[in-house]
């Protein structure tokens, strides 16, 4: 199945998502006990990872799994954070914007070096500065001047969809694929009805789906 179009869907909501949590770290270095914005931190996090694994992106939903169960110890007890629990979240969203632009792949060494080095780093405790900086210096994170740099959105031609509709879909294609993996080579006269009528259904769904519908009124107004 021809997955094209829903991870060009993947990356511009990806980055609608990735400046949304830029400018949310930047708010929460000003008022790092704030739980609510801790709370919106990580559903922007979690929607990143949820797109991304219907697509089977691991690298990306591994990182932003492991930058959930980060913002989870703030949101419990906003008082663990510090200017280098952002800054390392800042660090995490950088190499999701690569991944994200490499279609969920890391090419170049020193990017899986600085990727290896953030999920370790996440799944420990929140240290003190002095604990960090020599642990910074160890790992060869991602140099602060780079990490937080802030990306202007991109406009884009596209109509939006909800969510809730992409996930959906995705879903659907991801059975299908599954479904397709499963089943032994086989003749169409050896195909069960049940089998073929439950992935009649899918396909139906899916070329039925309101977002073919979105996606045929965005061409016509190219």
């Amino acid at each position: 199945m021809d997955l094209k179009k829903y991870e060009e869907i993947f990356s511009q909501e990806s980055e609608k998502y990735l400046d949304e949590l830029d400018n949310a770290l930047i708010e929460i270095e000003k008022d790092l006990l704030n739980q609510a914005l801790w709370g919106d931190i990580h559903g922007k996090i979690h929607s990143i990872k949820g797109m991304a694994r219907a697509l089977s992106m691991e690298q990306i939903s591994g990182l932003c799994h492991a930058m959930e169960e980060w913002c989870k110890l703030f949101q419990e007890d906003p008082h663990k954070s510090s200017e280098e629990s952002v800054q390392l979240l800042f660090d995490g969203t950088q190499i999701l914007r690569t991944l994200v632009s490499e279609k969920g792949h890391i090419s170049l060494p020193d990017h899986l070096k600085q990727y290896d080095a953030l999920i370790d780093r996440f799944s420990q405790e929140p240290g003190n500065p002095d604990e960090v900086k020599a642990g910074e210096a160890k790992s060869d994170e991602v140099k602060p001047s780079q990490a937080r740099t802030i990306y202007a959105p991109k406009r884009i031609g596209h109509v939006r969809v909800e969510y809730a509709l992409i996930e959906e879909l995705l879903g659907y294609s991801q059975e299908i694929i599954q479904l397709e993996k499963r089943l032994p080579p086989m003749t169409r006269e050896h195909v069960s009805l049940g089998v073929k009528g439950w992935v009649d259904h899918y396909m139906s769904v899916l070329k039925e789906s309101p977002l073919s519908a979105d996606q045929a009124e965005t061409d016509s107004r190219r």
